[in-house]
This record gives C-alpha cells, sequence and structure tokens, in this order.
C-alpha cells in the first residue's frame, strides 16, 4: 500500500511537523462554510487583487469597483491578520448574481463584519431596478420608510407588482463606533418576518408598512456590496471596512448567526499534546505515546495536516481516537480541504458519542459508537473521479456521500477543529494518510496455533447492546487486538433469510479487503447476537449453520453440503476449505457467553502448564 503519511506521533514522527506548534483553526471561516452559503467571500485577499474570491466556489467572485482596498488593515479575526475589505467609496459588484431573487422560495440570509463611523446613508447589500421597480437593499443609518438617521438599520424587499415589505432597527449607534461588529438579516419567506442581529444577538424589528405576500422575482440587475445598485448607477456607498460577507438563500437560525459571531474572535481553546496516556494500547511498533487533544468551551481549534501530491485520484485517511472524555459540545477531528482552504468532507464528533460525516454542499449522516469500546477507528476516503466520500468505522462502511464535483484534495487536517461548545479530551494515535484502503491498525501475529488472539476476527452486532457488552469483555479477557474486533449491522435473529446471510459475509470480504489482517488470520468467530442459521428454502427446519457457509465462503443458494455434518470424514482445515477461514461460534446471551469465556481461560492455562 502506498503510503503518503504515516505519523503515530513518537518521536522522531512529530519532527515531521518541522517542530512547529500546531496550526490554528480558522475558526470563522470554517463555521461559515459549514451552513452552506449561496456565496462566501472571506475578503482577505492579496492587496491589488481586481477578483475577489467566493470560497464557497459557486462562482460569484466579486468584481473591486472603484475605492476598494485588500489588505490594508487588520480584520476582526485574531488568528487571520489582514482579513478585510476597506471601502472609501467603491464597491463590489456581483455580475453572477443577476438570478438570485428567483431563488428566495425560502427566504434569505445576508452576514458580514464591518467596522465605520459614516453617519450617512450606506448601503452594504443592494439590487434595485428602477425600470421594474424591484428591490432588495440592506442599508445603514436609514430608516424604513427611508429616512436618514444615524444608527439605524434597514431592509426593503419590493416585487415587480408593487408590493413591499419595509424593517428596521434602532441600534442607537451600536454598529457606527469604529469598532468591528457581526451584523446580519435574514428573511423568511413563509413567515415573511425579518431579523436583525448585532454581534450575534436578535434584535427587535419594526415594520414601516408590510405589504403581503411579497413574490420573489427575478432581479435582472446585479447584486453590488458596498453601494446602493441601480441600472442608472450607485449610490449611497459604505465608507468603512468589511470583513467575511456571506449570502445564504436560506434564513439562518439564531443559533447558527451567534456560532458565526463568536468563531475566531475568541483566544485559541484547544491544545495538542504529546502523551503516554493518549497511547493506542495495540499500536503495532515504537513507544507508547499518542496525541492528546484538551477543549475548554471556546472557538478556534488546533490541528495538524499532511499536503496531498497534485491530481490524486483517491485519498485515505486513519485516525484512531478514544472519546468518552469529551464532555460537552462537538468537534471537528478530520477533514479533506481544497486549495482554498475550503473544507471538501469532515468527521465530527459529539459528546453523546454520536460521530457525523459531513461534505460541502451535500448531505450529511451520522453513526453512534459503541460506547463500551475504548478506541475507535475513524477512516475517510474521498474519490475525486466518482466526486464521493466514504467513512469508515472500525473497518465498517459507515457511509457514502457525494462531494463537490472536479475539486480534488488538497490536505488532510487532523485535531481539534471548529470546536465552538467544545469541553473535554480526545485522544488521537495511529494516523496515516495513503492512496488505498488503509483499515484499522493491525497487531503482526507471533504465534501459529488458534489459540493466538491476533488471528481470529472476532466479530459482533453493532444494533446489539449486548454483543456489544460481550465483545469487550472477550476483548479483555482474550487479550485480542481492537483492530481484530469487527462491528457488524445485522439482525440478532437466530435464524435469518438468505440475503441477511449473503449481506454478512459480503462484511466479512470487505474487512478482510482492509490492510494485512486477512494475511495472518485463521478464522472467524461469531459472538452472541449474530445469526446462527441461515434458511436457505423456506423451511426453517432444514436451516444451515452460518458457520458452515461462512467456512466455504459460498453464497445462500449453493449452500447444499454441510462442511461440518455428520457425513464430513474430518474436520475441515482452511486447506480443504480453498484457503477460506475456519468460523466458530459463541453461543447463548451475554452472560453464558462471558461464562464461557471464564471456563475456557481455566481449561486453557491448565492444559498448557507446564510444570506437569
Amino acid at each position: 500500500m502506498p503510503i503518503l503519511r504515516h505519523i503515530d506521533f513518537n518521536p522522531p514522527d512529530w519532527g515531521e511537523f518541522g517542530g512547529a506548534p500546531p496550526r490554528v483553526d480558522r475558526a470563522h471561516y470554517q463555521a461559515v462554510l459549514a451552513d452552506r452559503p449561496r456565496a462566501f467571500w472571506p475578503l482577505d485577499d492579496a492587496p491589488g487583487t481586481p477578483l475577489l474570491r467566493d470560497a464557497q466556489r459557486h462562482g460569484h467572485d466579486a468584481t473591486a469597483v472603484g475605492g476598494v482596498t485588500s489588505g490594508a488593515f487588520a480584520g476582526p479575526h485574531i488568528h487571520d491578520p489582514g482579513d478585510c475589505v476597506d471601502f472609501s467609496g467603491g464597491r463590489l459588484e456581483l455580475a453572477t448574481l443577476a438570478s438570485f431573487g428567483s431563488q428566495l422560495s425560502e427566504g434569505f440570509t445576508f452576514a458580514c463584519w464591518l467596522r465605520t463611523s459614516i453617519t450617512q446613508s450606506a448601503t452594504l447589500l443592494s439590487a434595485v431596478n428602477p425600470n421594474l421597480g424591484t428591490a432588495l437593499v440592506f442599508q445603514l443609518n436609514r430608516t424604513g420608510l427611508g429616512n436618514n438617521l444615524p444608527g439605524y438599520i434597514r431592509l426593503i424587499i419590493r416585487d415587480n407588482n408593487g408590493r413591499n415589505l419595509r424593517a428596521d432597527l434602532d441600534a442607537a449607534g451600536a454598529v457606527i463606533d469604529n469598532q468591528w461588529h457581526h451584523v446580519a438579516v435574514s428573511y423568511d419567506a413563509t413567515t415573511e418576518e425579518v431579523a436583525f442581529y448585532i454581534d450575534g444577538a436578535s434584535q427587535s424589528t419594526n415594520y414601516e408598512g408590510q405589504d403581503a405576500p411579497i413574490v420573489t422575482t427575478d432581479f435582472t440587475v446585479p447584486f453590488a456590496i458596498g453601494a446602493s445598485s441601480a441600472s442608472n448607477g450607485f449610490s449611497n456607498p459604505f465608507i468603512g471596512q468589511l470583513s467575511h460577507a456571506s449570502l445564504y438563500d436560506t434564513p439562518l437560525t439564531t443559533s447558527s448567526i451567534a456560532a458565526h459571531t463568536v468563531a475566531g474572535t475568541g483566544p485559541v481553546s484547544a491544545a495538542l499534546t504529546q502523551s503516554e496516556t493518549a497511547a493506542y494500547p495495540d499500536s503495532p511498533g515504537g513507544p507508547p505515546l499518542g496525541l492528546q487533544g484538551t477543549l475548554g468551551t471556546g472557538n478556534a481549534g488546533v490541528y495538524q495536516s499532511v499536503s496531498l501530491p497534485p491530481s490524486i485520484e483517491s485519498t485515505y485517511s486513519r485516525i484512531v481516537i478514544a472519546t468518552e472524555a469529551l464532555t460537552t459540545g462537538s468537534a471537528t477531528m478530520i477533514r479533506a480541504v481544497d486549495t482554498e482552504e475550503r473544507p471538501l468532507t469532515w468527521v465530527r464528533l459529539a459528546n453523546d458519542q454520536t460521530l457525523t460525516l459531513q461534505t460541502n454542499n451535500g448531505p450529511s449522516t451520522s453513526v453512534e459508537l459503541p460506547t463500551s469500546l475504548p478506541w475507535h477507528t475513524i477512516e475517510i476516503a474521498i474519490h475525486a473521479s466518482s466526486s464521493t466520500a466514504e467513512l469508515r468505522v472500525d473497518g465498517w462502511l459507515a457511509a457514502t456521500l457525494p462531494t463537490p464535483a472536479g475539486v480534488s484534495t488538497h490536505r488532510i487536517d487532523v485535531g481539534l477543529m471548529d470546536c465552538r461548545d467544545a469541553a473535554g479530551i480526545i485522544d488521537l494515535d495511529e494516523w496515516v494518510t495513503a492512496d488505498t484502503l488503509i483499515g484499522p491498525p493491525v497487531v503482526a501475529s507471533t504465534g501459529e496455533f488458534a489459540d493466538d488472539p491476533t488471528r481470529w476476527l472476532i466479530l459482533y452486532n453493532r444494533n446489539d447492546p449486548d454483543s456489544i457488552a460481550w465483545v469487550e469483555a472477550y476483548r479483555q479477557a482474550r487479550g485480542v487486538p481492537l483492530g481484530n474486533l469487527y462491528g457488524v449491522s445485522t439482525s440478532n435473529a437466530e435464524i435469518v433469510d438468505s440475503s441477511t446471510y449473503d449481506q454478512l459475509r459480503a462484511a466479512i470480504d470487505a474487512r478482510l479487503a482492509q490492510g494485512t489482517l486477512d494475511q495472518q488470520l485463521i478464522g472467524v468467530l461469531l459472538g452472541p447476537g449474530l445469526p446462527g442459521l441461515v434458511d436457505v428454502d423456506g423451511d426453517a427446519t432444514r436451516a444451515w449453520p452460518v458457520v458452515a457457509g461462512l467456512q466455504t465462503n459460498t453464497p445462500a443458494t449453493q449452500l447444499t453440503d454441510n462442511p461440518l455434518g455428520v457425513d464430513t470424514p474430518e474436520r475441515p482445515t482452511t486447506t480443504n476449505l480453498n484457503g477460506r477461514l475456519l468460523a466458530s461460534r459463541i453461543d447463548g446471551d451475554t452472560a453464558l457467553s462471558k461464562d464461557l469465556i471464564a471456563r475456557s481461560l481455566t481449561v486453557s492455562t491448565s492444559s498448557f502448564d507446564q510444570s506437569n
């Protein structure tokens, strides 16, 4: 397997980071993108850049016209110096957003950071067409009725039928004090309600005339930031600095806007340190050291990175984690980003042991981690050609989601990121990035006999709490490496149909295809909570043992001879089973199965007592 980077956080692996401290997470940047804006302008472009990029990569780059200067002032985020644009009478034209108004069936949200002391009417966002009579205007120092009053904020929406929605807020000069403030406005098209926010806090809205219903329409002139746009020119320029402007085609929730406000403005609230207590117990080799991440409730996280070769087709990245000490909140532990720092795929852990895979502009899916197991293997895969992402948990394929098309992974980050409300500890170890499937860490076998715990794949049912409890008891009693445990999602019925059996067989094959575990296994052990028999023809009295079919890797439709039946002259071996693994089963409920473990240990100890 071509390994791009393997870091188990033991010396001298820490030195592979060049001895530099972990990077600080761009918390606000990630928080905005996590809510999937239609367009996002960080406004952190290099000085003299005429085209300011849309970091969401929807193609809505902004063209700087007139008095617009990048990089001249520090922005509001202490970890992103220079991330703002100074307006001195110019504007940003958004030509590709000309039809945005026709797509506001749910509403919209506009948010930005600003610093200004202007007292004249100043426009933050607009699209006005006098010929059609349509308008969408978000302004400072103006009332809903159009009077110039310092300290006011107003929103006007007018459709081409002449219906108007005018809303304003008396901010009492709170945003024109030449300090950085986060300002947002949202419009809910269903309820026709406007919400204003200052520094994350919802404000009281005053309506100055409201015609219902407002019909959103196609604005046929470009949007603009920093001036009132119209087919006959621009007016009411904003004077001051803007940073991190974003536009959404939905009304954001109060909690999302509050999170945007907090993210990136406070001190670093996470630390990554080496620790023996954070070490993965079944590390294939090397001194026992791991990476311990400590979180205090805050907003900025830290991470380490691995850069990838250009044009890589598939990227796999695996990390082993211990998570039970995460007491509150959630944090991103692993993510893939493109060349413009845009997250493509990320995995987020919550304190309820829920793991969520999410992709940019795509859906998300969550799985629950078995809480009785101390460590878990998390592996993500990003495939450029098929534009898909995969999440594997402890070797099990948990989810497959679409990713943005035509975008390749530039870097993999691992650590504690976007950890706005998280507190506690997460331990990380055994980080591997490769261009093929990796799988859980494997402890090499040193024995040659069936009593060697490294030579068995131990199956349990992820859907059965008793099965999960049993596998942890068995692991501790027998000293089984965590990488040899494999949870499958299947029925816990004693007798199952052919399709359920074939799904179980396919799941085992998929696990054996990962890494090198299959090269040392002698057998598969099925724990309690897994099926015992398969009904191949609808007659349960003729059901076949599941272990019999697994030994020969036989599909349900071909189960005709039982290799463990009474007519078999000798116990099957891997030789006369065409190299397939032996299969066995610990039967009974959890209590009985645990008793069998204890009894077998007693027998094993007596049998190998060298003093006799």
